[in-house]
């Protein structure tokens, strides 16, 4: 055999393989190679494979680290063969695509929370495409504002109110839905009032429940245009606070983005201290349970008891003004939780008793929201019944949340829940926490005789799962509405 001929079945038989480095100074008829190498594209079954992943859109620099709204960061590889890819293409999986060139990374916007699955199809260069896939989970943040009044006024019975994203002051271009403080006075008959987005179906649980003759406060998330509906047989008085907008994009031109949350506890902040009535508390949050110094806001479950007078808490950020809305309404007697949101200015909360007579407050870290941090965002679902079980003195159930309503199957990190407690014969407490975590002293919602609804964000454990406690003497009857989740990114 020639020596031209074995260097051609050489050459031949390492091309079929893929890429070559050959001389390039090769002269084969002659035998003599050069020293320097160059490589040589050569067509394959297949298209250069490739890999794509998806996560959060992170701005980062020494100081801090901050999420995109609702943006999916895209990575492709190739491995070693990057330098072969030519052209891409990636359809995000919400009927929009873009045209990458040979770019590596990608960002995209999406225009709502959720799931979705992404396909690149790539071109190497030798016109051959390879195509991957993955799935994309972004999520809305915690917008916090100053509270702003928007409503009060009287619901006939069985009456509707509609409040528009104007009168929410939920018009920014950056806001999908207002968070809501709720207060029903006035009552004259024992009833329900539903919240929910205007057009939207009727959620199965109430907001808020109340008493005749006694007031009730909830916080509700609403999509900007929002439907009360008083479901008792009598007129009631509704009383309706902005405090907070949830971001659904990315704000340019150098504007904040909004907060991550990030489930902390439930911890015993505040031992059960009595405060008389008219005074305030004053409450050092930051450093406590890990909450930062830097954290925006805090989440924090009060409960107020003993009182022989009936009555409502206010909770505010330390050196700022005190806010018009109730956070809790209580009556001769009662034992009620609230769900506080309040930003942190100095590390400090106040808590006020408004009410004439003394009550016994307790407050719980739930959680925090921060600015500078990528933790969990928001990712919104339609309010969908998720339990309704009657739990005995002393006993607990497992609730699973991940993969629930929509929801991704792992990720999860706390759940936005609205709690109903009815049939008690006797007064006591829900606690909620993380499945696989010890049960903490803390309380999630309490209860009385008569039916009390009450949000409540529950951290979730790592297997998707919360669990509720109770912790009265007698068996009580508890719905659970899932209305949102936090997604943590892996």
């Amino acid at each position: 055999m020639s020596r031209f001929a074995g260097l051609a079945g050489l050459l031949t038989a390492v091309v079929l393989a893929g890429l070559l480095a050959v001389p390039a100074s090769a002269d084969i008829t002659r035998g003599v190679a050069g020293t320097a190498n160059q490589r040589v594209a050569a067509r394959t079954a297949t298209g250069t494979p490739v890999t794509l992943t998806a996560g959060p859109e992170v701005t980062s620099d020494p100081s801090f680290t901050v999420l995109g709204t609702d943006t999916a960061r895209f990575t492709i590889s190739a491995g070693t063969s990057n330098s072969q890819l030519v052209s891409g293409t990636i359809a995000f999986g919400d009927g929009t695509s873009d045209a990458i060139g040979n770019h590596l990374t990608w960002n995209h916007l999406y225009a709502a929370p959720g799931t979705y699955t992404a396909t690149l199809t790539e071109t190497d260069q030798l016109g051959q495409t390879s195509t991957a896939s993955t799935k994309a989970v972004v999520g809305d943040e915690y917008g916090p504002a100053a509270p702003a009044f928007d409503f009060s006024g009287t619901v006939p019975a069985h009456g509707v109110l509609r409040l528009s994203a104007a009168r929410l002051n939920a018009v920014f271009f950056a806001s999908r839905g207002a968070y809501l403080n709720v207060t029903v006075s006035g009552a004259k008959q024992a009833g329900a009032v539903f919240a929910y987005h205007d057009g939207g179906a009727r959620p199965a649980d109430a907001a808020i429940r109340f008493g005749a003759g006694r007031s009730a406060s909830n916080t509700v998330l609403v999509l900007p245009t929002a439907d009360f509906y008083n479901a008792s047989g009598a007129p009631v008085r509704l009383t309706v606070y902005t405090y907070a907008l949830e971001f659904t994009c990315n704000i340019q031109n150098g504007a904040a983005e909004g907060d991550t949350y990030v489930p902390d506890g439930p911890a015993r902040l505040l031992a059960p201290t009595g405060v008389a009535g008219g005074r305030r508390l004053t409450l050092k949050v930051a450093g406590a349970h890990g909450v930062p110094s830097g954290a925006h806001e805090v989440v924090l479950d009060v409960t107020a008891s003993g009182a022989k007078s009936a009555g409502y808490l206010t909770a505010y950020p330390d050196t700022l003004p005190e806010p018009g809305f109730h956070v809790a309404d209580w009556a001769a007697g009662q034992a009620v939780t609230g769900l506080v949101i309040v930003p942190l200015v100095d590390g400090k909360v106040v808590l006020h008793n408004a009410g004439a007579g003394s009550t016994v407050l307790t407050a719980d870290i739930v959680g925090y929201f921060d600015y500078f941090g990528a933790a969990s965002v928001f990712l919104p679902v339609s309010a969908a019944r998720v339990l309704a079980v009657q739990i005995g003195p002393g006993r607990a159930v497992r609730l699973p949340v991940a993969g629930e309503n929509g929801l991704p199957a792992s990720g999860i990190s706390a759940a936005d829940v609205n709690l109903t407690a009815s049939g008690a014969s006797r007064g006591g407490t829900i606690v909620g926490w993380a499945d696989g975590a010890r049960r903490p002293v803390a309380s999630t919602l309490s209860y009385g005789a008569g039916a009390i609804a009450g949000a409540a964000m529950v951290p979730v454990g790592a297997d998707g799962a919360l669990d509720l406690y109770n912790a009265g003497p007698a068996a009580v009857t508890l719905t659970v509405d899932l209305t949102g989740a936090y997604y943590r990114y892996p």
